[in-house]
């Protein structure tokens, strides 16, 4: 390119130019034009839209990134009424039924909220997220809950308008099986 620039400048005749090289000569020029204010240099410039561009991304990754962690199974399971398709584990094959459980977010604590299932009173919590030395306590969407009175207990994780791998543990009144279920939110449950 610096020889074929030396050549366009001295006016040399007869010199072959590739059409790669003449693209470039004719290019090169135009590209710094449009990037290259005037009044600045090209690396001051350049510089400048990187750190912009740079300081944009890293906001964007920030703000992303603190709205999710903000969102924990309370937050998506709401005051909401979900029915549940339920596998009883009972011996046969495919038991299937249903199970309606109502959620209550009043509670003021961070990921603590209340729910009822065939009207056993429940108290929950989100489950936590981390490790053993550096917990986040009610950060996760995966949630469990007790009831006080037979013992019975559920877990499952919130998705959207979805409740997913739930798990029933059955433990008074007679009551000694497991359970399967998935929900979807149902206001007439």
């Amino acid at each position: 390119v610096e020889a074929g620039w030396a050549a366009v400048a001295n006016g040399e005749r007869g010199m072959a130019l590739s059409p790669r090289m003449l693209l470039r000569i004719i290019t090169q020029p135009l590209l710094f034009t449009a990037l290259c204010p005037v009044r600045t240099t090209c690396n001051q410039f350049i510089m400048k839209k990187f750190a912009f561009m740079f300081a944009l991304g890293f906001a964007l990754m920030f703000h992303l990134g603190s709205a999710q962690a903000a969102t924990n199974c309370k937050d998506v399971l709401k005051d909401q009424r979900y029915r549940c398709t339920v596998n009883y584990d009972d011996g046969s094959p495919t038991t299937l039924g249903t199970l309606c459980i109502q959620f209550d977010d009043s509670n003021p604590n961070v990921g603590k909220f209340a729910a009822s299932a065939d009207s056993l009173p429940f108290q929950c919590t989100c489950q936590a997220t981390g490790s053993l030395t550096a917990p986040n306590f009610n950060a996760d969407k995966s949630f469990i809950c007790g009831e006080d009175t037979w013992g019975d207990v559920f877990i499952g994780k919130a998705l959207g308008n979805k409740i997913k791998n739930g798990e029933y543990w059955c433990n008074g009144g007679g009551c000694n099986q497991a359970q399967v279920f998935d929900c979807v939110v149902d206001p007439d449950c």
